[in-house]
């Protein structure tokens, strides 16, 4: 087990657990950040076996991709976005540990994303923030203290990230191997930089109809994503990078921007091919 640093038992860690939880809740929005930032230093410092546990469970998914797959932006109308959560309770709750500590360390505004997702008419600030604390965060919280509760003094699972990874490997075809991405190599680098002005690009012509223009946009951001994880599974980066930007060169008439998918599905290409 491991060294206790000021929790005697998990009755103690949960009580504070649960005001720090209150304090969110009940919380401004202009200091939902800050509350978010304190109780995941409380889960991170407090316990050596719960950190070591959520620890774990956020290492059982990758972030990028399930922000892609389970994160549709708003179409138009302020708070259209979709949100999907996991059916698995392993993946539910690793996925909204990924959102939470982006929120909690300002990698994602919380304001803007409950705008996009959670506004409705009449809303305030403070009351669009809540109702994304509302729907997410506060069964979130609760799903994650029982977790807590069942692990607590518990072993964690033998079986190690890496051998997890190489056992699903065994099983799965070799074009849906996890692969690591390079992020320092010149194609990332080059590749990255061209879809970031490639989106750009496409919000200023008229060549596509408003709901290509919106799936095409989507489909680059979420393959922008995919790059910057650090893995990520082979046939998505394909399919979100190299199969959009195939697809858009066969629907854009646009010169200047064709000119520019060209020697970009190349690098995508070559990036691809050499993982």
């Amino acid at each position: 087990m491991g060294e206790r640093k000021l929790s005697d038992s998990l009755g103690e860690f949960l009580d504070v657990y649960d005001e720090l939880v209150d304090h969110i809740t009940t919380a401004d929005y202009k200091f939902v950040q800050q509350r978010l930032k304190q109780w995941f230093t409380y889960l991170d410092e407090d316990d050596d076996d719960v950190a070591k546990h959520l620890h774990w469970l956020q290492k059982q998914t990758n972030w990028a991709i399930l922000r892609a797959n389970n994160i549709l932006p708003q179409r138009g109308m302020v708070g259209s976005g979709e949100i999907t959560l996991p059916e698995d309770s392993n993946t539910r709750l690793s996925f909204q540990l990924h959102m939470f500590r982006r929120f909690a360390d300002k990698e994602d505004d919380i304001l803007n994303f409950s705008r996009e997702h959670f506004y409705k008419r009449n809303y305030g600030v403070t009351d669009t923030v809540h109702e994304l604390l509302s729907q997410l965060f506060e069964p979130f919280q609760r799903e994650l203290r029982r977790f807590i509760s069942k692990v607590y003094d518990e072993p964690l699972p033998e079986e190690s990230e890496d051998e997890a990874t190489s056992s699903r490997n065994e099983d799965i075809p070799a074009s849906d191997r996890i692969v690591s991405i390079n992020h320092n190599s010149p194609e990332y680098v080059e590749l990255l930089t061209g879809l970031e002005g490639l989106e750009t690009q496409l919000r200023q012509v008229n060549d596509l109809g408003d709901e290509d223009r919106e799936q095409a946009i989507a489909e680059l951001q979420a393959g922008q994503i995919v790059m910057r994880a650090g893995r990520t599974r082979l046939s998505v980066l394909k399919t979100l990078v190299v199969g959009t930007l195939k697809w858009l060169l066969n629907v854009i008439a646009t010169s200047i921007i064709t000119e520019a998918i060209g020697p970009l599905l190349k690098l995508a290409i070559k990036l691809v091919a050499g993982l």
